[in-house]
């Protein structure tokens, strides 16, 4: 495997061939299977050995920055939150209702599609939800607030006893 991350590429140098097979089978395997990770590495007991090279302060090390690498700041997740919101679609929508998933590609806005499935031999796109989107800036933004007032008469009781109060007895300041 060929890193283009620096801070990847440096960490991964530290590994020996071993470490490094065990490394690359673990971070390209979905489940994260450590003993999986050993067997195809080549390791001799990939039971004992998986979870043992997972613990490796090296190849830990290395797993941890692959996935700093790959995890959102606050800041990339406000900005596609943005992208998403503010979308707009109908510059590529033919008047056929095809998807110019080319001209989405070449303007940078393939994160906007949600999905895209077979029906009938024709592609279905599916784009992502630009109301849900505004939902989630506006509470990051505390935009919307859910308080509800009830009325209590037993308040209101009290505000005329206060007045009349105040009206028999008046304080000169």
């Amino acid at each position: 495997m060929i890193y283009s991350n620096l801070a990847i590429r440096n960490v991964v140098s530290t590994l020996t061939g071993k470490q490094r097979a065990f490394f690359e089978a673990y971070i390209t395997d979905p489940s994260r299977n450590a003993t999986h990770a050993a067997q195809v590495a080549g390791y001799a007991n990939p039971d004992k050995a998986g979870p043992r090279a997972a613990r490796s302060t090296k190849i830990l090390a290395a797993i941890e920055e692959v996935l700093h690498q790959q995890t959102m700041s606050r800041n990339e997740v406000l900005a596609r939150l943005s992208s998403q919101a503010a979308a707009e679609y109908a510059p590529f929508i033919a008047d056929d209702g095809t998807i110019d998933l080319l001209g989405l590609r070449q303007a940078g806005k393939m994160h906007l599609i949600k999905g895209i499935r077979r029906v009938d031999g024709e592609a279905e796109v599916t784009f992502t939800d630009s109301q849900t989107a505004l939902i989630w800036m506006g509470k990051h933004y505390a935009t919307f607030t859910d308080r509800h007032e009830e009325h209590n008469p037993a308040h209101d009781e009290i505000a005329r006893a206060l007045a009349e109060i105040s009206a028999a007895y008046p304080i000169d300041l």
